[in-house]
């Protein structure tokens, strides 16, 4: 067998039409995004004889079908801390600052959801079924400041990127907040 270079394409050759069906049986749609977009993937399954010296050749239907995804389940993201900070000017003047979200917590949980086939439960295929509730990763989180920009002679946001190490993570630091990415 092989792939057009897009992968949209597979072919498969071969003499023996039990090896076909059972190849064809393996044959899996793989989608690895984590949300993919929803909606419908048109297959076509083409089947072609080659006749060799003979008058009559037999020509097979095509096979027109479909993979639906489903709408992936949105993340449930709950942030959870201090809503306020009010301290004295002077715990702001030392040289490392205050820190800002002692208590801070984010998590950002979906819903796996997984399709089993029960062709004997009354013809009814696609039974939805719960397996269980995952964490799932941020693609960025922003600390932004609301109203007026940071006096860079006199403000900051900090945070000791050694903080960041051995956990993939990045951030980028200006007068309007911090991203951490």
């Amino acid at each position: 067998y092989h792939f057009n270079p897009s992968q949209s394409v597979l072919v498969m050759e071969g003499d023996d039409i039990e090896n076909i069906n059972q190849a064809l049986q393996k044959v899996s749609y793989i989608n690895s995004r984590q949300f993919p977009t929803a909606g419908t993937r048109r297959l076509k399954v083409s089947s072609k004889v080659q006749c060799f010296g003979e008058d009559i050749c037999i020509s097979i239907p095509d096979i027109d079908a479909y993979v639906m995804v489903f709408q992936a389940n949105e993340p449930k993201i709950t942030i959870t801390g201090m809503d306020h900070f009010a301290r004295p000017a002077a715990q702001f003047e030392s040289e490392r600052g205050v820190i800002l979200l002692p208590d801070i917590r984010i998590v950002s949980t979906v819903s796996k959801m997984e399709h089993s086939v029960d062709l004997r439960e009354h013809g009814r295929a696609n039974k939805q079924v719960v397996v269980e509730e995952m964490l799932h990763n941020l693609d960025f989180c922003d600390v932004l400041v609301i109203g007026a920009e940071l006096d860079p002679e006199q403000e900051c946001l900090e945070l000791d990127h050694g903080e960041l190490q051995g956990k993939h993570l990045d951030a980028t630091n200006s007068t309007a907040g911090y991203s951490i990415y």
